[in-house]
C-alpha cells in the first residue's frame, strides 16, 4: 500500500508546526508525488527535512522574508482556483470575528488591509472581507510594528491584542 502523501497544509495540520516551517523544510525537496491537485510529501519525508531545520538556528520563523518565500512556493493552495470554499463577510460581519470594532476595521482597511469588493471608505458600506487575506495581513501588520515599536499605532488599529 502506497504511504499517503500531504500537501503542505496538510503536513502543517497533521504536524501541529507552522506552515511557514513545513514549506522552509521542504523547500528544493522533490515531493513523493502528488496529493490532490498539489505536489505531496510523505510525513517520513517531511520529518527528515524537519529535523535538519530545526537544528538549523539560522532560520527563524519570524522574519517576513521567510513568509514571502512561503507565498510564492505555495500560491496554488493559498489562492487555489476556485472561491467556493472562501470565507467572504459583509463588513458589518467581518468586524467582529477579527476581534474589532467597526471603527478599527475601517483604519485598517484604510492603511491597507485587502478585501474582496470595495466598499465606503468613510462608513464601511459595501465592503466584502476575505477573512483570511484579512487576518493574514494584521499578522504581518502586527508583527512589523511591534517590530518597530509603534505601540500606538497598535492599539488605534486594534491589533496589540
Amino acid at each position: 500500500m502506497a504511504e499517503k502523501l500531504f500537501t503542505l497544509n496538510g503536513l502543517a495540520e497533521k504536524l501541529g508546526r507552522d506552515r511557514r516551517t513545513v514549506t522552509a523544510a521542504l523547500r528544493g525537496v522533490t515531493p513523493d508525488g502528488r496529493a490532490g491537485r498539489y505536489d505531496g510529501w510523505s510525513l517520513a519525508t517531511a520529518w527528515r527535512h524537519l529535523d535538519k531545520v530545526s537544528r538549523n538556528s539560522e532560520r527563524s520563523e519570524t522574519k517576513h522574508a521567510d513568509l514571502i518565500f512561503d507565498r510564492l512556493d505555495a500560491w496554488p493552495e493559498i489562492y487555489g482556483d476556485d472561491d467556493k470554499d472562501e470565507m467572504l463577510f459583509d463588513f458589518d460581519v467581518a468586524a467582529p470575528l477579527m476581534r474589532l470594532d467597526s471603527e478599527q476595521l475601517l483604519l485598517c482597511l484604510r492603511a491597507g488591509m485587502p478585501y474582496a469588493q470595495r466598499g465606503h471608505f468613510g462608513t464601511g458600506k459595501g465592503f466584502t472581507i476575505r477573512i483570511a487575506w484579512a487576518i493574514e495581513w494584521m499578522t504581518m501588520t502586527a508583527a512589523s510594528l511591534k517590530r518597530e515599536g509603534s505601540f500606538q499605532l497598535l492599539e488605534k488599529l486594534g491589533l496589540a491584542q
